[in-house]
């Protein structure tokens, strides 16, 4: 019992030297609570600083989301009893007192008081916080950055809460891993339920197939042609999940790669309107130039899900991921294990930058592609400089 105490008592001290003697909370009557950090890190693991400010509007955009993801977390709904100490405090670098009470009064979680200008400095010093908002996960015990947290989650806490909302948490490792296989899970049956044609999704071909090399049509000679029988003709398919900007230019990077890699029918795309580019897509010009899964699949809901369980609820703004129509049945050094003979996503592309960055020679840019691609880097500036 001794050891115990002496433990909470070395928490305690820690985390009041980072963040000062109190937080506060919000309360129903419109005002706010005190909350002993001493008593906190009696009970908490892992805290989660936020970073963030009212006049900053990403911050503005985000901080909703990141709100009633928590409060919905709180209430239970998603808590599955796993939650092993964790708390998130907002961080403020508003520019006055009364900024920081209007912004923290719509946060569902606690806050340094805005008094603490010294506290909050040494924070922003001690985590390297460059620009918000920022997330950093903080071990209790040490005080320091647990970063394996932020490793889980894909090193990015930010998207990983817009993408999962209220199930992102608790924000530690066990919770992350658990759902990242739950994921996997789903995206491997998603695949395997495409590959046997018992989701008919149709691939259209493109409105002026002249744009692109890799031209298809099914058995039968139609125009529509099912997701399975493409995964039977080529090696990797790049599914597009697109936001209808036609004007971003890594859309025509995408095309470049179709057309470069389409001699041995190694690789297509299949471009899938999925989001909307402010509001103002035009998913139609784009499939003028690919492959496409269009809206007549997309309204049926068992397509939609499919989809949504390939993309692992991860389809906003533009992404590539692209899928070996047949997995090697081999494992890796890293545990992970290809399936035997059906589909398997190797690398998931967000905002194309691999594919920009690496062109299409490192198809289907997972690690060991990328990796070889900047080895051959490496050894031109070698060469050229020698």
């Amino acid at each position: 019992i001794k050891m115990a105490d002496n433990d909470n008592d070395n928490k305690s001290s820690t985390l009041v030297d980072l963040l000062g003697p109190k937080l506060i909370r919000n309360t129903m009557g419109g005002g706010n609570s005190e909350i002993s950090v001493a008593e906190l890190a009696r009970t908490k693991k892992t805290i989660v600083l936020y970073f963030s400010a009212h006049w900053c509007p990403p911050c503005r955009g985000f901080t909703p989301i990141l709100s009633e993801s928590y409060a919905k977390y709180e209430e239970g709904d998603n808590n599955d009893g796993d939650d092993d100490g964790f708390e998130l405090v907002f961080v403020s670098s508003d520019r006055d007192s009364g900024a920081f009470r209007k912004y923290h009064s719509k946060m569902s979680f606690l806050a340094l008081p805005y008094e603490s200008r010294d506290i909050k400095t040494k924070l922003s010093e001690k985590f390297n916080v460059g620009g918000i908002p920022h997330l950093v996960a903080v071990d209790v015990s040490t005080g320091e950055e647990d970063t394996s947290v932020t490793a889980a989650a894909g090193g990015d806490l930010r998207s990983f809460i817009v993408q999962h909302g209220a199930a992102a948490f608790p924000l530690i490792p066990s919770h992350i891993q658990k759902m990242k296989a739950e994921a996997e899970k789903k995206q491997g049956d998603a695949l395997e339920r495409l590959a046997a044609s018992s989701i008919m999704v149709s691939v259209s071909p493109s409105l002026n197939a002249g744009h692109v090399s890799n031209a298809i049509t099914s058995e039968e000679n139609s125009p529509i042609i099912k997701f399975g029988e493409l995964l039977e003709r080529y090696e990797y398919i790049g599914l597009v999940f697109g936001d209808g900007d036609k004007a971003d230019a890594a859309y025509g990077k995408i095309q470049e790669a179709a057309e470069f890699l389409n001699d041995d029918n190694k690789f297509i795309t299949v471009y899938v309107g999925w989001t909307e580019y402010r509001g103002q897509s035009d998913h139609s010009a784009l499939w003028e130039r690919f492959h496409s899964i269009r809206e007549k699949e997309l309204t049926d809901e068992t397509t939609r899900s499919t989809l949504n369980d390939i993309a692992g609820g991860n389809g906003d703004g533009l992404m590539m991921m692209t899928i070996k129509s047949k997995g090697s049945g081999l494992c890796g050094l890293d545990g992970r294990c290809d399936p035997n003979g059906t589909p398997v996503v190797v690398s998931v592309d967000k905002g194309l930058r691999l594919l920009s960055q690496f062109g299409p020679a490192a198809c289907p840019w997972d690690e060991a592609a990328v990796k070889s691609a900047l080895q051959i880097k490496a050894r031109r500036v070698v060469f050229k400089l020698t």
